[in-house]
């Protein structure tokens, strides 16, 4: 009698709605009333045409959700469950979920299943969470809270144990006093009464057997204030290690701008780790965090940490490993900030990469709402980081993001110091792992050492250390609108000689009519323009009036081959 009054209120509360046509699963449907379980052979999908305007019920039996499903409501009975598998989303824009501990999202090591609900959500549910196998810890949020560690430890045998023991893990919170991770112990009742809450981080590792951590509880789909904590007196100060604490992707950009005056000084951002590297994110990045996944940030004082409900998206494409980052198709969407993204590698594998943005809100100078600094340097011995393109007080800063204004590319462009740690004896290629700015605009790597400039919007820069690089003073990267820069390495003019002397630069060797000569400094900035009138074996440009510094001289013969060579002036 009690199944049959709860089906009734359902109905009932459903028809209040104004919602026609539910979506009824039911693997006992005769078989003239359903197709494959769903009555009337109405199945789930993203559209309005199937179930964006309708409610789901499961009555029996289980469903496997497809690609993309929208709904207002979804109920699972008792006799049913369901499961949203990785890469797959299910978007409740109006209604209420009600679970009977019956629903499953997974995950695995690529791809993130993802549930928004914008009401409210009763009873219990399971996260499958993808985490990397040990010894090495991954930072992760718990998707799922009110479940106690010693039930966690119970239901997953394969956390990852590192002494050898039964009852000790490597699972535990963030220690900022000793500034190490602690391992739970299952022999601890301290520690197995320890509640997942929403947005602690946390590190964790599996056995290789089996990667997957089960949560089991509550979903949150409010906002609410996470407590962080600067304490001096501490190693980890000011860093404090959180996470995603929804079921759904949540944008980076959006907890960055939400609780933008509590970060540390150029550390207004998102630091995680890929397995790999650090990388970060701050208000420019059109990021999203994947559910699970746990991150450090840097803040001034004791205060919180705001997560808005509305920072809450689901993902269809995602990508990575341990750190997921994914963008969405919901149309709220913001217009992405152009920027190119600079790759570091080491033979074939990537070590490192460094973001540059562009928005006329930046200057060239330090932004510290746009600038945000590297953790620092990466166990592995490779990192790539910019300092800012107008030199000044605080130009030490090693910026893992970098924004200038849209205006740097014009007028021959701007040059931006570009640093580079790597062991020696390291074969090191450096590209564009993105480029979304104007087809027009062209990316320069200059290595002051060999004196070559390479276009990096269709070609690497690859070479090998002799020595061991240590930052900055090698390489500039260069952005401009222009082709002034521009070199034809089919034509090397190997005859030609570029020398400084008596105030003046020499060009000696063969010069067409018409040839056009340039020379900009280091920053990128034209300083004077010649075109010569007859065909000479020499010419001279007056530099007295040049101060001294690296100069670039430009030549370009009436054919359009080009040769730019760096001179010294001092």
């Amino acid at each position: 009698m009690k199944k049959i009054y709860y089906l009734i209120l359902l109905s009932l509360t459903f028809s209040t709605l104004g919602y026609s046509q539910d979506l009824i699963y039911n693997t006992d449907l005769p078989e003239n009333g359903g197709y494959n379980g769903w009555k009337d052979g109405r199945e789930p999908g993203n559209t309005l045409e199937t179930s964006r305007n309708r409610n789901i019920i499961i009555e029996k039996g289980h469903v496997i959700f497809p690609e993309k499903t929208r709904c207002v409501n979804l109920t699972i009975l008792e006799d049913g469950s369901a499961t949203i598998l990785p890469g797959t989303w299910v978007l409740l824009e109006e209604g209420n979920l009600i679970t009977n501990d019956n629903l499953t999202i997974t995950s695995n090591s690529t791809q993130y299943g993802a549930i928004y609900v914008e009401g409210t959500s009763t009873g219990l549910l399971t996260y499958d969470l993808y985490v990397k196998p040990g010894p090495r810890s991954q930072f992760i949020s718990a998707p799922l809270f009110g479940e106690n560690f010693g039930d966690f430890a119970t239901n997953n045998n394969n956390i990852y144990e590192p002494y050898g023991t039964t009852t000790i893990k490597r699972f535990g919170t963030w220690d900022k006093t000793s500034g190490t991770y602690l391992e739970w112990d299952t022999s601890n009742s301290s520690d197995n009464a320890v509640l997942f809450t929403p947005g602690v981080g946390y590190h964790a590792a599996t056995a290789s057997s089996d990667n997957i951590l089960t949560f089991k509880g509550n979903m949150i789909t409010e906002s609410f204030d996470l407590p962080v904590f600067h304490t001096p007196e501490t190693i980890a100060s000011q860093w404090n290690l959180i996470g995603n604490p929804y079921t759904s992707y949540v944008r980076a950009r959006t907890i960055i701008r939400n609780n933008s005056d509590k970060f540390q000084p150029i550390k207004s951002g998102i630091y995680a780790n890929n397995g790999s590297y650090w990388i970060v994110f701050n208000s420019l990045s059109e990021y999203k965090i994947a559910p699970g996944q746990g991150f450090y940030v840097a803040v001034l004082e004791n205060t919180t940490m705001f997560f808005n409900k509305g920072m809450r998206s689901v993902a269809s494409d995602t990508g990575g490993d341990d750190f997921i980052s994914g963008r969405g198709d919901i149309e709220e969407e913001e217009e992405a900030v152009p920027y190119i993204s600079l790759n570091l590698s080491a033979g074939t594998e990537e070590k490192h990469y460094t973001n540059i943005y562009f928005t006329d809100e930046a200057s060239l100078g330090l932004d510290e709402e746009f600038d945000t600094s590297i953790y620092g340097s990466n166990p592995s011995g490779f990192t790539m980081y910019t300092r800012v393109a107008e030199s000044e007080e605080n130009s030490n800063y090693k910026l893992g993001i970098q924004a200038i204004p849209t205006t740097a590319l014009e007028n021959s462009g701007t040059a931006i110091p570009l640093g580079i740690q790597a062991p020696e004896g390291q074969q090191i290629t450096i590209d564009l792992k993105e480029n979304i700015l104007d087809a027009n605009a062209i990316v320069y790597l200059e290595d002051t050492k060999t004196n070559t400039w390479t276009t990096l919007n269709n070609k690497a820069y690859t070479f090998t250390t002799e020595e061991k690089l240590t930052g900055l003073g090698r390489f500039v990267v260069h952005v401009t609108n222009e082709e002034r820069l521009s070199i034809d390495e089919d034509s090397t003019f190997e005859t030609l000689q570029f020398i400084s002397a008596n105030h003046s630069i020499s060009i000696k060797g063969l010069l067409e009519k018409n040839t056009k000569l340039s020379v900009f400094d280091i920053q990128g900035r034209l300083i004077n323009s010649t075109t010569i009138s007859n065909t000479v074996n020499e010419y001279q440009i007056n530099s007295s009036n040049y101060g001294s510094g690296i100069y670039i001289v430009k030549v370009k013969t009436p054919a359009g081959k080009n040769i730019a060579k760096r001179v010294i002036l001092k």
